[in-house]
């Protein structure tokens, strides 16, 4: 079964992802950092800063470093993205 064809371009689509993307992201940061500050909840700043480190950090190392080392980048910012979740579960047990 073919999609069904809506007249949008592919770059138009990979746009409207990328927005819808940032949207939901500064939405999650900003409820972060709301639960953060109003209930001291630590769980809620480790998932910010996984955010961050999967999003605006890798952009700017990605548009920093060389092709050739952008799939190390890939791997540290994922590391640190899959770390900084790990903390968030631990800091829900208890």
């Amino acid at each position: 079964m073919k999609p069904a064809k809506t007249g949008m371009k592919m770059e138009d689509f990979l746009e409207l992802l990328r927005l819808m993307n940032f949207g939901m992201g500064v939405l999650t940061l900003l409820y972060s950092f709301s639960l953060f500050f109003g209930k001291k909840s630590l769980t809620s700043l480790y998932i910010a800063a996984a955010i961050i480190t999967a999003g605006p950090i890798e952009d700017l190392l990605m548009r920093r470093v060389s092709p050739k080392y952008r799939p190390v980048i890939d791997q540290l910012t994922s590391l640190g993205f899959l770390v900084f979740l790990f903390l968030a579960l631990q800091c829900s047990d208890s």
